[in-house]
């Protein structure tokens, strides 16, 4: 089995978190996104039924370490990564 590689996505210019399941030959990459949770910045979950999309290259944001829990179900990302992220998007 293969390692997981956690990366970053931009969809509809908010920032998500997911695990890549596979990259074509066009480089797009299809990840298997957590879902932003109502209670803030930087916090997510994993959604009911999975959220797997292909992303087109220029979404695709970068590979992340794995968001850290902050409760049983809520996650977040390292808050350097997050700023990082942020500003990319926000350029």
């Amino acid at each position: 089995m293969k390692p997981l590689s956690w990366c970053a996505v931009r969809y509809d210019n908010d920032i998500f978190p997911g695990i890549v399941q596979d990259v074509d030959e066009n480089d797009c990459v299809l990840v298997n996104t957590m879902t932003m949770t109502r209670a803030g910045q930087n916090r997510f979950y994993w959604p009911m039924r999975e959220d797997i999309i292909w992303y087109q290259p220029h979404d695709f944001l970068c590979l992340i370490p794995p968001p850290q829990p902050v409760t049983k179900r809520h996650m977040m990302l390292q808050k350097d990564v997050w700023e990082k992220l942020c500003s990319r998007i926000d350029a």
